[in-house]
């Protein structure tokens, strides 16, 4: 009888595979390539030495965020974190640090950079500290680390 059973089993469980795949699949949504602004780095960043002498930290930290828009990398909404710190406005510092997380920032000790913050308290600093604790604890996890042991050549 157990015989009889396996196949319908099959034939079931076959049945409900196929229904689950039935659902409605939505396409990703397709972007325009064309239409995306990819900064020319060399020359937003050719000014620099002016932004130092002038100080004014905080009119080109807008430009390196307006400039990062579409590209969303880590590294200049960092550079643009330390560019607010510097014209100290912290708060337009710690959203730019949470942005950098979202897209890969991967460093503990990024506060270091930003003594400032140490004097500065709000509710998003301290998300910001959570998350930082995290990181930090994720990277010290063994399974971050592999051995490999094998002849070396000569």
């Amino acid at each position: 009888m157990s015989k009889k059973r396996i196949p319908f089993k099959f034939i079931t469980i076959l049945f409900l595979g196929i229904l689950g795949s039935c659902g409605e699949r939505t396409e990703p949504e397709s972007i325009d390539t064309k239409a995306l602004f990819l900064p020319d780095l060399n020359s937003l960043f050719k000014n620099y030495e002016i932004v130092e002498r002038n100080k004014q930290y905080s009119a080109f930290a807008n430009e390196v965020v307006g400039a990062n828009r579409d590209l969303k990398s880590s590294e200049l909404y960092l550079e643009a974190a330390s560019l607010y710190h510097q014209a100290g406005k912290l708060d337009s510092v710690v959203p730019l640090l949470h942005k950098a997380i979202d897209k890969g920032l991967a460093n503990p000790a990024i506060l270091k950079k930003f003594p400032e913050l140490k004097y500065h308290e709000s509710e998003l600093l301290t998300k910001l500290t959570k998350r930082l604790d995290s990181i930090s604890k994720k990277l010290r996890e063994i399974s971050h680390f592999s051995l490999e042991m094998e002849a070396m050549n000569s």
